[in-house]
């Protein structure tokens, strides 16, 4: 279980990327999801807290528009707020998520020569928008209600993208088949190290037999306090199970 300070470490770290909705339907709780398969922040072990925690920081650099990525100079902060979320103006959230939607774009490019995503970014603006924007400060004249219209698009653009990505990983008639039984449903996708995971605790949870820790630390090379967090909920289970060849009160 995370502990209290882990919890609000990563709701500030969400808070900050503007992904923090009023309930667990929002992009956070999708993040965290398609890290651990886990839908509550709590329910995250300390591992799971890193990796989710390593995963937020590294957006908020891609999506800081001050970033070294972006190649322009820092600024300060009068004059960050003086240029944006002002007078209705693109709000900073606004604009992280457009460079979040343009850093996957460039992700899921397999053009090596495509633009770079400050490129891409005012390419999008200008057929959207029909406004002329500047690398340096590609939001200085977008509205709220622009930046709104900007954000759908990009996400329609990256939704699209990832579909022909897995078009193109599966192959034609897998792709088929996948549209006919899931179109237009959300699917989880586990990350390989966590199927590999799933199948070894499913394992050693049908070597176990109560008192064998020893003997599943050493074939599987974890530690004992793993496997018994990965035998916890069977382990009473097994203990109680008479031993094989024992005889029970009922049968005597």
């Amino acid at each position: 279980m995370a502990t209290k300070e882990q919890i609000k470490r990563i709701y500030g770290l969400g808070a900050g990327l503007g992904i923090v909705g009023k309930d667990k339907d929002d992009m956070l709780h999708e993040l965290i999801f398609s890290i651990t398969g886990k839908d509550s922040v709590k329910q995250l072990d300390d591992s799971e807290f890193k990796a989710v925690q390593a995963e937020l920081i590294n957006r908020m650099k891609l999506a800081d528009p001050n970033h070294l990525l972006h190649n322009t100079k820092s600024r300060n902060k009068k004059k960050e707020a003086e240029e944006i979320g002002c007078n209705g103006m693109a709000t900073p959230e606004q604009q992280r998520l457009c460079w979040r939607y343009c850093y996957r774009l460039k992700e899921l490019d397999t053009n090596p020569e495509s633009a770079d995503v400050g490129d891409r970014l005012i390419g999008v603006i200008g057929k959207v928008l029909g406004v002329t924007a500047s690398k340096k400060q590609p939001f200085r004249w977008i509205d709220q209600e622009q930046c709104s219209k900007l954000i759908e698009q990009l996400k329609r653009y990256v939704n699209s993208a990832e579909r022909r990505d897995i078009y193109d990983c599966i192959g034609s008639q897998a792709y088929e088949k996948l549209v006919q039984r899931y179109g237009g449903l959300s699917i989880y996708i586990a990350k390989a190290d966590s199927v590999i995971r799933s199948a070894r605790d499913e394992k050693i949870r049908r070597d176990f037999n109560g008192y064998n820790f020893k003997f599943l630390v050493n074939k599987y090379n974890l530690s004992e306090r793993t496997i018994r967090s990965i035998t916890a909920e069977i382990r009473q289970e097994k203990q109680n199970a008479p031993i094989e060849g024992q005889i029970t009160f009922d049968e005597i």
